[in-house]
Order: C-alpha cells, then structure tokens, then sequence
C-alpha cells in the first residue's frame, strides 16, 4: 500500500487518514476485551478499530451518536479529503464506510465516548513512499518512539513523527534531530493514528493482534461509571485521569495475571445509568465498577445491576450515609467518607441551624451530600464558573435569610464571589470546602471579617504527595476533585484480582479487605509503589495498600472514616486546629 500526499490544513486544523483492510476472525468478535475513548468536544482524532461498518453503525459504537457532526478520512486513490457531514443528502456524502483501523479526524459537538472491541488481524507491512504519510500505529504500547523507529528496516527513513493531541487540538511531534527533551511526543500506544514525514521509502511492520487468543475472562475489565456528558462533565475529567493513572501503573508493572488491565468508560450523562451500565457490564466481560458519582446513581446501578451480577461496586464519591445500609452481599466499598461531606460534620457541629449554599455548578454531588447529611435549613444556588460578578446570585442564595455562608469552588472565583458576598452585609460566619484552603485567597481578601472562618479538608492520604507528584507528572496540573478516590479504587481491584488471580467479581470481592488493610506490607500509590506491591502479591506476600485518598481501611459495611482536617482563617492565615 503506497502513501504519497502530504498532510493538508481543513479548518485551521492538520487532518490526516487511510483507509486499510485487514483480516480478521469474525468468530473472535464477541469474545474480544471492549475499547473505550473518551472524546471531548470539537476536533478529535481516533482509529476505529473495529470491523468494516457502514456509517450508521460506525456511529452506533458511540455513547452519544449525534454529539458527532463530521467525519473526514483522507482517500489515498484519489488524494482528496472524502468526509460526512450529518444533515447532508446520502449521494453527497463521500464517505459511506469506515474500515477497519482507518486513522479519522471527527468533528463532535459534545464529548461522548466510542466503544468497540478491538478486532484481530494478521501481521503485515505497509509500504510508505516519500512525503507526508498517514497511518495507524499498531504496536501494543507504550511503546518509546525510539523503540518503534528502531524496529524499522531503515530507521533514517523516518525524518519525523506526528500525533495529533485531542486535548490541545495540536500536533505532538518526534524529531529524531532533536533533543529527547524537545520532542512533545515521547511514546506511541497501540492504535494510535499518526502522520509520518518520511525521506525515503520505507516498509513499516506491524505484528500480529489477536486480543481473542487469551481465555475469555482472563483479562481484568473494570468499568469507569462517569457522567462524560451532562453537567459534570468538568469533574469528571479529574475521576477519569485518576482512574487512568492508576491502570496505567498497573500496566507498567505488568499488569494483572499477566494481562493489560483494561478501563472501560461509561457515560452516565444522558439521565440512565442503569440503562448505560447495563450497556458496559453486557458488552463485558466486566469485573467490577467504579462509580457512580452521585449517591442517587450508587443506589440505582447497585440495585439493578451490581448486586444481581455479583460485581464489586467501589464508589470515589458517593458520600450519602444511607450508602452504608443498603449492602446485603458486601459488594459496597467507597474510597470516600460514608459519613457525606466533611462540611456537613463542620456545621452540625458549629450549631448551624440554616446555611446558604453557594457552590460551583460542577460540585454538584459534594452540595447534594452536604444537604442531605446536614441537620438544618438550606438555601442553595449553583454559579457557573469564571463570572465577572456574581453580584446576582449571591442575593438570590441569600434571600433565604441565612447568616452562615457555605462556599464550594475554586479559589479564582472565589476572589470574584466572596466579595460580592461581603459587601452584602448579611452573612456574619463562613464556612469552606477543600478546595478554597488557599492561603494566597485569603491573605489577597484579608477582610476582617473573614477571622474565624472555617474549612475542612480530607486528611493527607497516607501516600498522597506521591501520587499527587505522578498526576502532575502525567497531566500537568494538580489532582482534581475525587481524583486520588478514583485512582485508589482501582489499585485496589487490580490488588485484588491479582491477589486472587481470577477476574470473577466475587473472587475480587473477598480479596479487597486482604490487600487494603492491616496486616501486610505497607506499599503507597506511584508507579515504584504500585510495582512494588504487584511484586510483592505475585511472590505470594500480604499487602496493605495505603492509599492516596485515605487508608482504605474498609468496615463490615465497605465504608472508610478517616478523620477531616479542620482549619479556621486568623488574620488572613490558614491555621490547622483539628486534629
């Protein structure tokens, strides 16, 4: 197969695609481990890796069909851009098939999830001519490009390596002239589409897939019940890296029972989530679940599918205390304090009788559990962040007529809504969620009557600065709400399942105990850590993970009750003063 036309610019935007037909075992297709890409909005590129589809059922392996606008592939016979645009005529649509691993460039209006089991297929060569050429990157990764280019023939042939980056909307590039440390684009993961500048021609391997050749059930499958549409589509994004980080710790360390661990996201967004885990956990095989994020979803997805199917739930987020009761098969955990919020414990125990809730519309789940788990009145108004003024809805919070005011949000806009707030005049005590413990936030205020303001925070998990400096490392910025949560429910079902060396859920379940809690050898989140406890669990020692969360030292009853640091503002400093 020749590979000629350089890349092109479309909308402001490098494309690239190629359509190429490879064999595969039908009779393998339903044995096949689930992959999942979770897609945000705008320009997203992807690999199908599934089998040859017609476009409706291309879009039918999406969680949200019409988040997505445009399809556009790169034809190589007639070096032209074909593509489909949604609402066109059928005889105006150039593309009218999606084949098997074709690089793609889509355009979505929402962010959505694609989900389809990879196919298998023999192994072969693709022959690239000299100039841009686009194709599919069909190692199992990660994979250093260094490595990848390497394994060529004629590694000089290769003068350059794109990656189009779904985040930034640019271009992660490899220059082997360049410093290691100037190259954006360090490592290749299996189906990832590319564009290759090449020098001169090239054969470019790839080997054999068969993900069916495993036994069915042999692969740890865990699925990730989130809301990637809906209005928490912005703290999910700090669940779902959690989660990430920790499967691909896992899988740096070898994975469990000598498989890749496996990250299936379900989008909980569209208002069904058991319809949508229901989805997963038949497409499966799925081991366990982590989620949901709302406590209401905890209930239903338990109910209706979790407890029947015999799979371990752990929730990062569900605070509601009615949690605890409703496990009759201890198939329950959370890696969040059953006992809601923190801030509800603040202010049952300040004597609050009636609080103004001001909270960033994100935060949702955390002002939903407050409210639930608090003993008083509640007045409550979301804000949508990065306002210039929230003159507007702090008098709507605050027509209630409550004096204590309950903020949840970011330390940015709180510098925008806390002085609106004050300015009102009615407000006389605050009270803070975890994210506003900012000393710069209230030493830039430094308004009198902020002294003897209260906040809560989650205490220090036992292994918290490692893992936080591995998320900075991975993503760039810090941890996100119920990221560490997230990141501890899944080392401890990989933990588990290696522990048991099966994928059952049941099995799994009754090793959760034994590798998150006393006694054992204490191993800490990170990637040395993480290695460090597989190792441990292969040679057939104890463990006891501490997580980056808390301990996770699980009940009866799969809770965990670490107790919350309490701080107060004096004088524009944050001071600790419990425990």
């Amino acid at each position: 197969m020749s590979l000629r036309r350089p890349f092109l610019w479309l909308a402001g935007l490098s494309l690239f695609g190629l359509v190429l037909l490879l064999p595969h075992d039908q009779s393998l297709d339903a044995q096949l481990p689930t992959r999942a890409v979770a897609l945000g909005d705008g320009f997203q590129g992807l690999t199908h890796s599934g089998p040859d589809a017609s476009v409706d059922e291309f879009l039918g392996l999406f969680v949200e069909p019409t988040a997505i606008e445009a399809i556009f592939r790169w034809s190589t016979p007639t070096q032209r851009w074909e593509s489909w645009i949604r609402g066109l005529p059928g005889p105006l649509q150039s593309v009218q098939q999606v084949n098997q691993n074709t690089p793609l460039l889509l355009r979505l209006n929402r962010p959505t999830t694609y989900v389809a089991p990879p196919q298998s297929y023999a192994a072969g060569t693709w022959d690239v001519d000299p100039a841009f050429s686009a194709l599919a990157f069909l190692g199992v990764g990660p994979v250093p490009v260094t490595d990848a280019l390497a394994a060529l023939a004629t590694p000089d042939a290769i003068s350059a390596v794109f990656r189009f980056n779904n985040e930034t909307k640019g271009w992660d590039v490899f220059n082997p002239l360049l410093p290691p440390s100037l190259n954006s684009l360090q490592t290749l993961n299996q189906f990832d589409a590319l564009l290759v500048r090449v020098a001169s021609s090239v054969n470019w391997p790839f080997g054999a897939f068969d993900p069916g050749a495993e036994e069915v059930g042999a692969r740890l499958q865990v699925a990730l019940l989130t809301e990637i549409t809906g209005p928490l589509a912005e703290l999910v994004i700090g669940v779902q890296r959690g989660a990430e980080l920790a499967r691909d710790h896992v899988n740096a360390a070898g994975g469990v029972n000598g498989s890749d661990m496996v990250l299936v996201l379900a989008d909980l967004g569209a208002g069904d989530p058991v319809g949508a885990t229901r989805a997963i956990v038949d497409a499966g095989p799925v081991s366990a679940l982590i989620g949901p994020l709302r406590s209401g979803h905890v209930r239903e997805v338990f109910a209706a599918v979790a407890e029947p199917e015999g799979l371990p739930l752990i929730t990062p987020a569900g605070t509601a205390s009615d949690l605890t009761d409703l496990d009759g098969a201890d198939l329950l955990f959370r890696t969040v304090p059953a006992n809601a919020v923190y801030l509800a414990y603040l202010l049952n125990t300040a004597g609050v009788e009636q609080v103004a809730i001001f909270y960033d519309e994100s935060s949702s789940p955390i002002a939903d559990a407050l409210q639930d788990n608090f003993d008083g009145t509640v007045t409550r108004v979301a804000y949508t962040p990065g306002g210039a003024s929230y003159a507007a809805e702090i008098a709507e919070v605050a027509a209630g007529g409550a004096v204590a005011f309950v903020a949840i949000g970011t330390p940015d806009d709180a510098r925008v809504f806390l002085p609106d707030a004050l300015a009102l005049g009615q407000f006389t005590r605050f009270f803070f969620d975890a994210e506003l413990r900012d000393d710069s936030l209230f030493a830039d205020l430094a308004d009198p009557a902020l002294n003897g303001a209260r906040g809560v925070s989650s205490p220090a998990g036992p292994s918290q600065a490692a893992f936080d400096a591995a998320y900075v490392a991975a993503f760039g910025e810090e941890p996100g709400v119920f990221s560490r949560e997230s990141y501890d429910a899944v080392i401890a079902l990989a933990f588990a399942a290696e522990r048991a060396d099966a994928t059952d859920g049941i099995a799994i379940r009754d090793a959760l105990r034994a590798v998150a809690g006393p006694p054992g050898t204490v191993v800490v989140a990170g990637a040395a850590g993480i290695a460090d406890g597989l190792a441990r669990i292969r040679a057939g020692e104890t463990v006891n993970y501490e997580g980056a969360a808390s301990s996770v030292d699980w009940d009866a009853n799969g809770d965990i009750d670490p107790a919350p640091e309490i701080w107060e503002v004096q004088e524009g400093t944050i001071v600790t003063i419990a425990p």
